[in-house]
């Protein structure tokens, strides 16, 4: 996506394609008709990475003269912050069943655990510990 600002105005910022007003005449322009990209003064936004984080939108600035797009992020609450980490260790949990049940029926049936199965379950709850370390409270 490309934005534009026009003679160094960075309060209103256009984006190549969409809809916009003429920043002088104040015409307003349908999507797509390419004339944004034939007005003078016209400079192109620099692209920025994108953050990690609650991203809320994005303003311009000119450091040095170059227009460039900066984030407006925001603070993640504890549910959004958690969320990634339940997934996880619900994915866990899923690949868990397999060995688990396994271990239970040899124990059931008096026999040993296979090893393998044994140390899955043993590198999951590890895993799963070090996860939930990371749960904000």
């Amino acid at each position: 996506m490309t934005y534009w600002i026009f003679n160094g105005d960075t309060t209103r910022v256009y984006r190549d394609g969409e809809p916009w007003e003429h920043p002088e005449t104040g015409v307003r322009y349908g999507r797509g008709d390419n004339l944004l990209r034939e007005l003078s003064g016209r400079q192109n936004v620099a692209e920025t990475p994108r953050p990690e984080g609650i991203v809320t939108g994005f303003h311009v600035e000119r450091p040095g003269g170059v227009p460039i797009r900066v984030w407006d992020l925001r603070e993640a609450t504890p549910d959004e912050a958690n969320a990634p980490i339940l997934r996880q260790l619900a994915e866990l949990d899923a690949r868990s069943i397999r060995p688990l049940r396994a271990v239970l029926a040899a124990q059931a049936s008096g026999q040993a655990a296979e090893a393998g199965d044994v140390d899955t379950l043993v590198a999951q709850k590890a895993q799963a510990d070090a996860l939930r370390a990371r749960l904000v409270r």
